[in-house]
């Protein structure tokens, strides 16, 4: 396949939004939902991808960027498809992949979810920024990246595969298998 068409892509919907076709551009694309936001398609971009909503993102598809950066935010965020930023210049300084949810962990009809979940990799060429503001970050995924930055107010729970890692948690709980055990 070649390079997407490059047109700027930002949807602003007030209701929830099903991402069910894939979404591909050559520049930016920026989604928001007032109500929740699935990513049942691939979302591909050459440049800066965000994704956002003010109730949750569930994401069961690719969310990749060629050469930029991904946002993803919410008060609940559940990835179980790949998050990916595939090809930037190496810089230290840099995030490329930042995932914020706000909400504290719940129970679904009793099956216990962080806000923050991650099914599937995650992979940059530099930095990975993962917040929990108010809840866990966990999942069976894989992060892969130079430096994992983690913020939590409760647990975090990855496997990682990264060259550093920062973790700061508001609780004293922590737990962290990882393929390198670098989140300790």
């Amino acid at each position: 396949s070649g390079v997407p068409f490059p047109y700027l892509l930002d949807v602003r919907e007030a209701d929830a939004l099903t991402v069910d076709a894939v979404a591909a551009s050559s520049r930016a694309i920026d989604i928001f939902a007032g109500g929740g936001l699935t990513v049942s398609g691939a979302v591909r971009s050459g440049g800066y991808l965000s994704l956002g909503s003010d109730l949750w993102v569930w994401g069961r598809a690719p969310i990749e960027t060629s050469f930029g950066r991904i946002a993803i935010a919410a008060p609940e965020v559940n990835l179980r498809g790949p998050v990916r930023v595939l090809d930037t210049i190496p810089d230290e300084r840099r995030i490329d992949i930042s995932i914020r949810a706000t909400d504290d962990d719940f129970d679904d009809n009793n099956d216990p979810r962080q806000a923050l979940f991650v099914g599937d990799r995650i992979a940059a060429v530099n930095n990975v920024q993962l917040v929990s503001e108010n809840g866990s970050i966990g999942g069976r995924g894989l992060v892969t990246a130079d430096t994992l930055l983690a913020t939590a107010a409760k647990n975090v729970i990855l496997h990682t595969d990264v060259y550093r890692a920062k973790v700061d948690i508001q609780t004293p709980t922590i737990t962290a298998p990882g393929t390198t055990g670098i989140i300790a």
